[in-house]
């Protein structure tokens, strides 16, 4: 588990701010605090952020 801040979420992925972008798996399921859950897969790391696509369980 970690933390991280929601940016520019869409439909489609969003992108997430966090402390260390290394300590974030290539998958994982994504709990919004409304109670949205989405699967996740990174498809790009930048130095404070990290990008992901959503898909279907």
């Amino acid at each position: 588990m970690f933390d991280c801040v929601v940016r520019d979420l869409s439909e489609a992925g969003a992108r997430l701010k966090v402390q260390n972008v290394v300590s974030v798996p290539e998958t994982f399921k994504l709990q919004i605090s409304d109670g949205r859950t989405y699967k996740a897969t990174v498809k790009w790391r930048r130095i404070d952020a990290v990008g992901v696509s959503f898909s279907e369980d």
